[in-house]
């Protein structure tokens, strides 16, 4: 059994050992897979935690994506409210915008982060217009499109609640740049909070675009010549200054890189892209320095924003009137009770003479021009009178042996009367002027032989010469001699003294014989002569018979006491009709032929004492008109020497009319006058002004434009008032009318145009007159009640604004006979009975208010718009189509035109950024005039007013002496300095002006004009707002024309340049009633010359930019922010911000009402036109 058990034993040990071992085993896979099942728990455990992970950064990054969406959906929200306000309070017409430094005073730090808000008002005249007060803007006040609760840029928001959407040294360059507004909370429907928006509408308007291309860059053809000359095209930045006082887009001495034909400024999508046109290291800073002074998107709708509706097109207009600008452009001072006009007060100018000048511009012209009649509907072209001296004597000539050889009597003699014309005409344009046979005539007394000159009891014994032998024309209550003024071409700028050529006899009628020919006169003048008489035998004298009358007592004297205001007439042909008449001055008389006062008469002149023996130096009738003076003016032939005169007839009996030239050497009465800026030499009439006959004082003092000379009947030889300038053919013009007065040989003002204006300043060369009557018979009291004044307008009024003197500051037009003309002057012709027929107007400021908001240039010229079509660019390449589809139907209708197109860069005139200003400024550097060169390669910014000057320009800083000529007959260009300092000016004096209002300009008119407010005019510091017009101010303060007398508070300083002690007004005397000292004082010692090419004036600036600028901003760029807050934690989820460019079209926001109707439909009267999504995009933060 043990034997049998033992193999058992033996197999079950070894299946015990087997089943160890295989437990061994099992045992040991077990705590592998305890390992692995640990290992993969754990692993499981780490995907567990690493999904969670991932599912948590997930999660995070969806609530931040949501976050952002958020974000930006309140982004958007802000942008979409924005662009509602933009539209609810911009997009009606009688709107305007401006930034908020604009109430400012100059040098006041803005309240951080709000200088640059946008601000809206209404510019509505009603300030409780319903419409308005809906919306907030009654009453003057303003609207901020700003984020936030009743915004308000003058108070300082809280910061806590404020973000930045232009931020210091990412968008801008320093704090006063910075843009901080208020946030506005997103609620949920239930009120919940859901985030903040913010949003600032920056102003484009009061940028300068410099993107703009000049399309005729390159040419060659001389009408795009003229474009380029006369529109500045494209903007130019070239002067701008930075912080650093360094020119950042200069070029240096080469040419601008906006007028560089291989830069091409049109490929700026933006202002960042900037620095292609000019690469700069520091191109960074720039942009940030210049962020709200550039823009590349700035577009204009051409509105009208005092009256509302678009404006019409003055080029369309002018090339055939509508029935509605016929007659006056401005209306009269006062109708009568039946509607009908006051004698003297026909109001302004007529359109037919604006419509004239156009059509007159378009005309092919060569080298010279023919002389133009001005008429009622017709401009002239006409040479204007600077002197005209007429001189009467009698003569004597011994015909008998005296029976007393030691005392001849009268009757020993036969006896002639001299009269001795001499004209000067001088040609104010630019170009020579033929000019016919004109008539010349004036009235004339009857002279009579008198015996005992010394005494009050005399008796005429000999008819010299009778009033039955002048010609009485109708109407004039007159009696005028008459002679021919013969026909030549006169230079251009030339002043031209015609003279009788030979001593004639004169005949009476038949004027054409009594010819005055090119020719100079000097001390040795020659005449017309009556045919001889003698005394009749057995003339009963005062004291006996005629043989009795000692020759020397023998005198001459007229039939009626002096002719105190003689008549000179020029007619423009010799039939000496009414209606040919184009000159007519009253002004001083004779004074000298007078029976009533026997001291003031004068001796008889014998032949013997002119070293002659007989009249056989008088030749035959008409010998003048066979005669030629070609001989230099020293070997002049006449027996008569004026100061011969003077000696034997104990002075001299005649008259002189000598133009008020700056430095003329007047009589000390008489004051001298701004001869440009408060006159017009080219009226076609020049009687004295009402105040020159009120004078209390002194009857010589006032502001005449015409001077009778330095010495009075009775104080020394009067000689001398018949000789300056005189002694040659040419006369001496311009400061003086001699050459120890700083004359000239010429004088260049106007420009006869070559190619029609393109904008509105460049009318300021058309002699716009409106004269009731030439002739006279006012109220049968003939020539003395005629006072109308149409020589007191200024010489260039469109575009100017000067003060016109003889008005009170607050009054544009004025009828003397209206119920207040005398309370006007102080109640100073209060019961004289004196029945004056006439007005006075501040043409400056009736023009100026008619014509720059209503109307607008399109520059569509008939060469551009043939065949019914319409070509691009035009002359003005800003103006360019409003839409992609224009009607080119719409586009020739001077009333839709406007609708189809819109102005590229139009500028905002209430701009506070002296860098836009300097660009805007700026942009006719390096564009040359096509005549003469600057003097100086620096003066590079052409504001010539000539197309084609004559003369150089004067210098940058002009003085008088050397430069005398070109002051008066040359043009002004400015350097880079000067721009610079003149945008200075132009932004303080804007911030000066409107900070006292609390508002901007509101029209363009308003900008141009100066002030006419009872409350500027009542204030000493702001009654020079009523003397000139902003822009004139700003000049004046940059000393463009030399220091002023006067600094920008007000207070005297010594002038200098251009404003020399020594060329300017006078202080104003004690007295001067009826003048007004208020309104004199606008020209108290202000230079004289004032207005000449040499000078820059506010006309010149307009000429020129005239045609770009706008009171309003049509496109705006809308910064808005958004953020989304956790509705649990508070915190900030989401951040955005984006940036929307926005353009106001023509076109109403309800189509219903055509763009040229005035709205009608409620949402168009409260919305006005319709505002556009230009461009959209996302902004980072490091943007902002």
């Amino acid at each position: 059994m043990n034997s049998d058990m033992q193999p058992h034993t033996s197999s079950a040990t070894h299946h015990t050992d087997c089943c160890r071992q295989s437990l061994k085993q099992r045992s040991k896979r077990k705590g592998f897979a305890l390992i692995i099942a640990l290992s993969l728990m754990g692993f499981i455990v780490l995907l567990m935690l690493s999904l969670g992970s991932m599912v948590a950064v997930e999660s995070q990054s969806a609530t931040q994506s949501l976050g952002l969406l958020k974000a930006r959906q309140n982004a958007e929200l802000g942008a979409l409210v924005a662009l509602g306000n933009l539209q609810k309070l911009a997009g009606p017409d009688q709107r305007v915008t401006a930034r908020s430094d604009i109430l400012d005073v100059p040098l006041a730090s803005p309240i951080a982060g709000q200088a640059q808000w946008t601000g809206v008002w209404s510019s509505k005249e009603d300030t409780g217009d319903g419409d308005d007060s809906v919306v907030g803007l009654d009453g003057r006040n303003v609207q901020w499109l700003v984020s936030g609760n009743n915004p308000n840029a003058r108070v300082q928001i809280d910061e806590a609640d404020a973000v930045d959407l232009a931020g210091t040294g990412s968008a801008v360059a320093n704090a006063n740049e910075r843009v901080a507004v208020l946030k506005e909370s997103v609620l949920t429907p239930a009120r919940a909070p859901a985030g903040d928006f913010a949003y600032w509408v920056s102003d484009e308007g009061v940028k300068a675009r410099l993107n703009l291309g000049d399309p005729y860059l390159t040419t060659t053809d001389n009408d795009e010549e003229y474009y380029r000359h006369a529109i500045p095209q494209q903007a130019d930045a070239s002067a701008v200054l930075d912080s650093q006082g360094n020119r950042p887009y200069s070029a240096g001495s080469g040419i601008s890189i906006w007028k560089d034909e291989s830069t091409n400024p049109q490929r700026i999508a933006s202002v960042g892209m900037l620095p292609i046109l000019q690469p700069s290291a520091d191109s960074d800073d720039l942009q940030r320095e210049f962020f709200h002074d550039f823009s590349t998107n700035s577009r204009s709708v051409l509105v009208n924003t005092k009256d509302g509706g678009l404006k019409r097109d003055l080029s369309t207009i002018l090339l055939g009137l509508p029935s509605d600008l016929q007659g006056p452009i401005f209306p009269p001072a006062e109708l009568n009770d039946d509607g009908s006009l006051k004698r003297g007060d026909p109001g302004g100018p007529k359109w037919e003479q604006l419509a004239d000048y156009y059509e007159y511009a378009r005309e092919d012209k060569g080298a010279t021009v023919d002389m133009r009649k001005p008429t009622e509907d017709d401009i002239g072209i006409a040479p204007v009178v600077t002197r005209f001296n007429f001189i009467v004597q009698a003569f004597a000539n011994q015909i008998s042996i005296p029976t007393n050889p030691g005392q001849p009597k009268a009757t020993d003699y036969e006896y002639t009367v001299g009269m001795f014309p001499l004209i000067t005409l001088w040609n104010p344009y630019d170009k020579d002027m033929v000019i016919p046979d004109l008539g010349l005539e004036l009235d004339m007394r009857g002279v009579f032989l008198y015996d005992k000159p010394n005494g009050n009891d005399r008796t005429n014994i000999l008819t010299l010469l009778s009033g039955s032998q002048f010609e009485h024309p109708a109407g004039q209550n007159r009696s005028m001699v008459r002679f021919t003024i013969a026909g030549t071409t006169i230079p251009a700028g030339r002043a031209i003294n015609f003279s009788p050529p030979v001593n004639s006899y004169h005949a009476f009628k038949q004027p054409e014989l009594n010819l005055l020919k090119v020719g100079a006169s000097a001390d040795l003048i020659r005449g017309f002569f009556t045919r001889p008489k003698r005394i009749a035998a057995g003339t009963t004298t005062a004291t006996a018979t005629a043989a009795d009358v000692d020759f020397i007592d023998v005198s001459m004297a007229g039939t009626s006491p002096h002719v105190w205001q003689q008549v000179t007439n020029l007619y423009s042909d010799t039939e000496f009709d009414e209606v040919d008449r184009f000159i007519a001055l009253m002004t001083y008389g004779m004074g000298d032929i007078d029976r009533n006062h026997p001291w003031h008469s004068r001796r008889v002149i014998k032949v013997s004492d002119i070293d002659e023996s007989d009249f056989s130096f008088i030749l035959p009738e008409g010998e003048t008109a066979a005669s030629s003076l070609d001989v230099d003016p020293e070997d002049l032939i006449s027996p008569v020497d004026v100061n011969d005169i003077h000696s034997y007839a104990r002075g001299i009996t005649g008259s002189t009319l000598i133009m008020n030239l700056p430095k003329l050497d007047r009589h000390d009465g008489l004051q001298a006058i701004h001869l440009l800026s408060q006159m017009n030499p080219r009226s076609p009439i020049a009687y004295d002004q009402i105040h020159v006959r009120l004078m209390p004082d002194w009857k010589n003092f006032g502001y005449r434009l015409y001077d009778s000379g330095k010495l009075s009947w009775w104080e020394g030889n009067t000689a001398v008032n018949y000789l300056d300038g005189v002694d040659n053919t040419f006369s001496y013009i311009g400061l003086s009318n001699s050459d120890k007065g700083d004359g000239s040989d010429r004088m260049i003002l106007f420009e006869i145009p070559e190619n029609p204006p393109l904008g509105i300043g460049q009318f300021m060369h058309a002699n716009l007159m409106n004269v009731d009557a030439i002739a006279n018979n006012f109220n049968d009291r003939f020539w003395g009640n005629n006072i109308q004044q149409s020589h007191t307008a200024p010489s260039y009024a469109i575009g100017n604004s000067f003060a016109n003197i003889h008005l009170p500051l607050g009054t544009t037009k004025l009828n003397f006979d209206q119920s207040n003309a005398s309370d006007a002057f102080d109640g100073f012709y209060n019961n004289r009975n004196l029945d004056w027929k006439g007005a006075h107007y501040d043409y400056s400021y009736e023009l100026n208010d008619m014509l720059w908001d209503n109307f607008f240039m399109s520059t569509i010229l008939p060469n551009n718009r043939s065949g019914g079509t319409v070509s691009f660019p035009l002359p003005n390449a800003r103006m360019t189509a409003a839409y992609d589809n224009v009607s080119d139907t719409d586009l020739l209708s001077e009333e839709r035109a406007a609708s189809q197109l819109m102005l590229d860069g139009g500028f905002n005139i209430n701009s506070t950024s002296v860098a836009a200003w300097e660009s805007v400024l700026g942009a006719l550097r390096d564009v040359d005039t096509l005549g003469e060169d600057p003097s100086t390669d620096t003066l590079v910014h052409n504001f010539s007013r000539f197309v084609e000057p004559e003369l150089q320009s004067v210098s940058e800083n002009p003085s008088y002496g050397s430069e005398n000529d070109r002051i008066v007959s040359g043009f002004r260009n400015l350097s880079d300095s000067q721009i610079s300092v003149l945008a200075t000016n132009i932004v303080d004096e804007i911030r000066t002006r409107r900070s006292v209002k609390g508002y901007p300009f509101l029209s363009l008119s308003e900008f141009i004009n100066r002030s006419i407010d009872a409350e500027d005019i009542n204030s000493d510091v702001r009654k020079r707002f009523a003397y000139q017009g902003a822009l004139q101010q700003a000049i004046d303060q940059a000393a463009i024309n030399g220091t002023p007398a006067f600094n920008v508070n007000g207070d005297s300083q010594t002038g200098n340049g251009l404003w020399d002690d020594n060329y300017s007004s006078e202080d104003i005397p004690s007295n001067i009633a009826p003048y007004l000292s208020d309104s004199v004082a606008a020209v108290e010692n202000r230079p004289l010359a004032e207005g000449t090419p040499g000078f820059l004036t506010q006309a010149d600036l307009l000429s020129k930019l005239g045609s770009i600028i706008t009171p309003r901003s049509d496109t705006f760029v809308i910064r808005s922010y958004g953020d989304y807050n956790d509705p649990f934690s508070g915190d900030t989820l989401g951040e955005a911000y984006c940036e929307m460019v926005v353009q106001r079209k023509p076109d109403y926001l309800n189509s219903t009402d055509e763009p040229h109707d005035d709205p009608s439909v409620h949402d168009n009267v409260r919305f006005g036109r319709r505002f556009e999504v230009v461009s959209f995009r996302w902004l980072e933060g490091s943007e902002i």
